[in-house]
């Protein structure tokens, strides 16, 4: 990071005016609408949910700079963290160089683009603290509603598709885990918004609010998250002022200790299907909360000036942690939450052994795509090939390897940088804040810092930023803190001062994004209609109507055309192709030839494109049969042990395809084909034996059939054998 000249100056947004800025209150909710959504769509984990939002935030965007030209101020780039964010967009730029899954890599580079314009609106729309409430009010309004409907759907009110999933409440966010991650961050800030609400009926909201989400942490059952809610509560509790501690004691222990309590016996009646006692013990649990919310009318005078001496801070914990000891163990908890609370000091866990197997795979491919990494979709290509047991997983479960594997050393650094200037920031905050009269600001602060700490540090041991809403979550915590640098009274001068520059990277990113967005888009709502198509040309097993068919193939060959590195839509093409050349063959064979080029061509894209997708592979690998593609078929059954090395039953199909395939092709006179394949078909005995030689077969965590070499692959490799050594060239 470059030295910064800082100075005192208060920014000034403009002159000071009676009137409401409608378009700043507009700009401010559009962007907010950018926060409060995500959580409601799986995190925006699927594809097509990640085109809208790209659409809507270039919009959002495109507004955000039309007002900054209305007044004439055409910044862009204005403090280190912006550069440390704008560095971690283009290390998934860089990433595209070696890619091993092009689309995916693509895709990945946007979404960081996408990160990082949301992260830019926030630093542009925010004026003052009163904006910054209104970001932390949505973040925690839009967690209240996830919160709900985890609630009702878990206790049977309401049949929200997957929300109630293996005895979890995942709500809407797809994972219990992050579900329990994203309530903890919620709920940091509900608390540090609370310690500085003066109106009665907001403290009331929080109360409730934070009641409710604690209530899902502790029944989300993630140890993963509750670890994360010591550390974050703590490191609240830490760096709040001495006036402030008692009263966030007080918060704390009465929203916390009703929710753990009705959280067990919220479990049970969930357990037995009872939805009356379900709801029925969530409701009796805010009664303790209301009646402290009534007390706090009375004593929150004296719990504003009361400053505690470090020693009697600490018995104060102390007599906070008897008190929850000893009234769960008065009511009990649930087996289900004593027995994850039991494995958090068990590093003989599964979750705890593998996770550091999965990071030390990671390394190993790093190690392979040092600089720029192996593009988004790099881990989930890749990881089965550096295993030495066979273990299915789609993350790394830390977002530093994660980044490492795809976007290098490049992303790792600017990863950290981001973290390096965060601290550098909060620490020149706490400079400013520190010799203040009011420290209501610093409260507020410091509860930012705490839970952007917070789901930084689960991010490194589980795969929260995996999903785009967390995030944006996170970058969003991040530019309040650049915001509150700035509002704090100090500037960096290490801008860029020229507009016209300004202006023009911003049309090259909003422009990427908006035009990429909404042709992948376009791609994946032609290709549901062209399947939808080729559902319905299949009239049964014998008949196909032609004409759906060929609308088949023309949604699929616009979806190509919109995105051309998406290797699914490549292989739809491929089978779509494949299936002309089978109605047409025998009945015009000439056009059944141009049927069957196409089909071959596309499938080999597809391939090419995406050599590790495995439902690709399968797909396409009988209709390269079918069309007779030697070169094909051979490519299509390396790529599929490259992608299931540690699978019996892949090297058993392959050779069973590829000697087949051989003796056709002899049987045919093609006896130099035949001879390579059988020449395969002993590289691949070899490649199954070095293979096992490498892995440890006998691990316990070894999931599925164990590595060997069945009795069909060694008859097969004999037969080969046999076949070659009659060969009478040789």
């Amino acid at each position: 990071m470059s030295k910064a000249k800082i100075k005192k100056a208060h920014i000034q947004t403009g002159p000071k005016t009676d009137q409401v800025n409608w378009h700043g209150i507009a700009l401010l909710m559009m962007v907010s609408l950018l926060i409060f959504y995500p959580p409601y769509f799986q995190g925006l984990f699927l594809k097509q949910q990640m085109f809208v939002t790209h659409i809507f935030t270039s919009v959002v965007f495109i507004l955000v700079w039309a007002d900054k030209w209305k007044r004439r101020e055409f910044s862009f780039i204005t403090g280190p963290l912006d550069w440390a964010v704008l560095g971690y967009t283009a290390a998934y730029a860089l990433s595209l160089i070696t890619a091993v899954v092009i689309g995916e890599a693509v895709y990945g580079f946007l979404r960081a683009l996408n990160y990082f314009m949301i992260y830019w609106m926030i630093t542009q729309v925010i004026k003052d603290f009163k904006d910054i409430r209104f970001i932390l009010k949505t973040i925690i309004i839009s967690a209240l509603g996830v919160t709900v409907i985890g609630i009702l759907a878990a206790a049977g009110v309401i049949n929200y598709p997957q929300a109630f999933f293996d005895n979890h409440i995942v709500s809407t966010m797809g994972y219990h885990n992050t579900l329990a991650t994203f309530l903890v961050i919620a709920l940091m800030l509900g608390f540090s918004l609370l310690a500085g609400e003066k109106n009665r009926w907001w403290q009331l909201f929080y109360y409730i609010a934070n009641y409710l989400m604690m209530l899902v942490v502790m029944a989300a059952v993630s140890k993963g998250a509750w670890l994360i809610l010591v550390f974050g509560l703590v490191l609240m509790l830490i760096g709040v002022p001495r006036e402030y501690r008692v009263r966030q004691i007080y918060f704390l222990t009465l929203s916390m200790l009703p929710a753990i309590i009705t959280s067990s016996y919220f479990m049970t009646a969930v357990s037995s299907a009872s939805t009356t006692a379900a709801i029925g013990f969530v409701v009796v649990g805010i009664l303790p909360v209301l009646a402290g919310w009534f007390l706090c009318k009375f004593i929150e005078p004296w719990l504003g000036i009361l400053k505690i001496s470090r020693p009697a801070f600490m018995a104060l914990i102390s007599a906070v942690l008897i008190l929850f000891s000893f009234t769960i163990s008065q009511v009990g908890l649930s087996e289900r939450i004593t027995t994850e609370i039991s494995e958090v000091t068990d590093t003989q866990n599964l979750s705890y052994v593998t996770r550091v197997d999965f990071m030390r795979w990671g390394t190993a491919i790093i190690k392979d795509y040092p600089i720029t990494g192996a593009g988004a979709g790099g881990w989930e290509a890749l990881y089965r090939q550096y295993q030495e047991y066979k273990f299915w997983t789609t993350e790394t479960h830390s977002h530093i390897f994660q980044l490492g594997v795809e976007a290098g050393l490049i992303g790792v650094l600017a990863f950290i940088s981001m973290w390096v200037i965060f601290f550098f920031l909060l620490y020149k905050l706490y400079l400013f804040h520190r010799g203040r009269g009011e420290q209501g600001e610093w409260v507020l602060i410091w509860g930012i810092a705490s839970a952007a700490m917070g789901l930084g540090l689960h991010s490194s041991y589980d795969f929260d930023l995996s999903l785009p809403s967390m995030v944006i979550l996170l970058w969003v915590l991040l530019a309040l803190i650049s915001v509150c640098h700035k509002h704090g009274g100090q500037e960096f001068r290490n801008r860029i001062d020229k507009p016209w520059l300004n202006v023009g990277i911003s049309a090259v990113l909003v422009l990427t994004l908006l035009l990429s967005g909404s042709k992948y888009l376009l791609a994946f709502q032609q290709v549901q209609i062209g399947k939808e198509k080729m559902r319905a040309s299949q009239v049964d097993n014998k008949t196909v109507q032609l004409e759906s068919l060929e609308q088949a193939g023309n949604y699929f060959a616009r979806a190509v055309k919109n995105d051309p590195r998406n290797a699914e839509y490549q292989s739809y093409v491929a089978i779509q192709q494949g299936t002309m050349y089978q109605i047409f063959m025998g009945q015009d064979d000439r056009q059944a030839l141009v049927f069957r080029e196409q089909s071959i061509i596309a499938a080999n894209g597809a391939l090419d494109l995406d050599p590790y997708d495995i439902n690709i592979n399968q797909r396409l690998l009988p209709y390269l049969v079918i069309m007779g593609d030697t070169e094909g078929i051979l490519k299509a059954g390396k790529y599929y042990i490259l992608t299931t090395p540690n699978d019996p039953q892949a090297y058993q199909k392959i050779a069973e395809l590829w000697w087949d395939v051989s003796q056709k092709l002899e049987a045919n006179g093609q006896h130099e084909p035949a001879l390579e394949f059988a020449n395969e078909i002993i590289v691949l005995h070899f490649d199954l034996q070095r293979q096992m030689s490498r892995v440890k077969i006998d691990h316990h965590l070894w999931e599925g059939e164990k590595l060997k070499i069945t009795p069909a692959v060694e008859k097969i490799y004999q037969e080969a054998q046999s076949f070659i050594a009659a060969d009478p060239s040789i």
